[in-house]
């Protein structure tokens, strides 16, 4: 299954750290194979800071030019437009939790526009790889100018449409990005229960079923963990955390969010 995380809202709305929650969530609750990279270089920060723990620099050692050539998103891309299929895509990608995560890392010598032209040329292909090879690949899809964006969306079997609470920006997917609604699934950034726009009134006011509705409570923590590359680690060391734990709220969404998408996945369907 391929699960493109997306915004049709502009601005900071937390794609990349739902991915990176999601995936993490995803892969130790259910020891299932998820694959995970963004069709775009990060301006700041991406899924590499958010899933990759930061080094003391006393142990960071100074890494060859060459490095990315032989691992990395930049490899695959090279073996792919060349015509070949990859022997293993493990080998090349970055091992986490126990191997049920692997992220495709970016090349810090390749820029934004050749990166996205590059991978334009195989993205069906690349697609199809990480399809077969993985029971679920996650695409940080960045917004429509990409471009590979359209083919992610047009290829993914579920299409996670990140928002916030604001009305805007739904009715803005429901105006612009109709096509999308049968496999789209919305996820509400830094959630209120208390906002007008929560999970039950969304369902009412748009008609969306309520599984359809996930959400990411507001968790200041977050961003340290983000910061950090500690999301997989944290969030394996609470994944069964209960009721009148401090992290509960976060978990208990998130539970909620990949035991639906199992429970789809054993159904044969996507939504």
């Amino acid at each position: 299954m391929i699960a493109a995380f997306w915004s049709s809202a502009g601005g900071s709305v937390g794609v990349t750290t739902n991915l990176a929650c999601f995936g993490s969530y995803y892969a130790a609750r259910f020891q299932r194979k998820v694959m995970a990279f963004e069709n775009h270089m990060p301006k700041h920060v991406g899924l590499e800071q958010a899933l990759i723990p930061k080094r003391e620099p006393r142990l960071i050692v100074r890494e060859e030019p060459f490095y990315y050539d032989y691992r990395g998103m930049e490899q695959l891309l090279k073996i792919l437009r060349a015509g070949y299929e990859p022997e293993s895509i493990d080998q090349i990608s970055i091992s986490l939790l126990n191997d049920c995560l692997r992220y495709l890392p970016l090349s810090e010598q390749m820029c934004s526009s050749v990166y996205e032209y590059e991978l334009n040329i195989v993205i069906e292909q690349l697609l199809q790889e990480l399809d077969r090879r993985n029971d679920l690949v996650l695409v940080d899809t960045q917004a429509a100018e990409n471009l590979t964006t359209k083919v992610i969306l047009e290829q993914a079997d579920l299409v996670v449409v990140n928002l916030l609470q604001e009305p805007g920006q739904i009715e803005e997917f429901w105006e612009q990005y109709a096509g999308l609604k049968e496999k789209a699934v919305f996820l509400l950034g830094r959630y209120r229960e208390e906002n007008v726009y929560n999970r039950t009134n969304v369902s009412r006011m748009y008609g969306i079923p309520r599984e359809r509705i996930w959400v990411m409570p507001e968790y200041p923590l977050l961003s340290f963990l983000y910061e950090q590359g500690k999301i997989p680690d944290f969030l394996q060391k609470n994944l069964w955390a209960s009721a009148g734990e401090k992290n509960y709220a976060l978990i208990r969404e998130l539970r909620y969010a990949a035991e639906t998408l199992r429970a789809w996945e054993k159904e044969g369907r996507s939504v």
